[in-house]
């Protein structure tokens, strides 16, 4: 997964999943031309006019040309030195709050990665028990088989 990633980052993207859950993820919705709101638990009505591209992974890519705005942006928002924090909420700020900027400002586009990656948001001590015990030993065998048939 990491060396498809790392090929299609030609521009700062955010790396999202078709595969969505629940509404506790954060996700990113587009207008069919390019990503426009990334956040999570929209409320009725918010995202109507948007196509659902999936559930953000967390995986950031900032492209050299865009570091300085992706700085600037993050020091405006939580604030440094404290004192002049101008975002919403401040030093309680969230880095999506960053990429929405960038989706806003169009320096930063989605990437959709095939949905049959095997990935898991983990966030818990159960969500890495799940990742450790399910998820890991899943990629191992897919991995295996693959190195199997490509050594034959």
């Amino acid at each position: 997964m990491m060396l498809w990633i790392v090929e299609h980052c030609d521009r700062s993207a955010v790396f999202v999943t078709p595969n969505t859950d629940d509404d506790e993820e954060v996700t990113v919705w587009s207008d069919g031309a390019a990503p426009r709101l990334i956040g999570q638990g929209f409320p009725p009505g918010v995202t109507d006019r948007f196509t659902l591209l999936g559930e953000s992974l967390g995986i950031i890519h900032v492209a050299p040309v865009d570091r300085g705005f992706f700085h600037a942006t993050a020091r405006w928002l939580a604030g440094w030195p404290p004192a002049k924090a101008n975002g919403y909420a401040k030093e309680r700020s969230e880095h999506e709050e960053a990429w929405q900027y960038g989706f806003t400002t169009e320096r930063m586009g989605a990437v959709v990665v095939p949905g049959h990656f095997l990935c898991s948001e983990c966030d818990t001590p159960e969500d890495y028990r799940r990742v450790r015990e399910q998820i890991y030993p899943a990629i191992l065998v897919r991995d295996e088989s693959r190195w199997n048939r490509s050594s034959s």
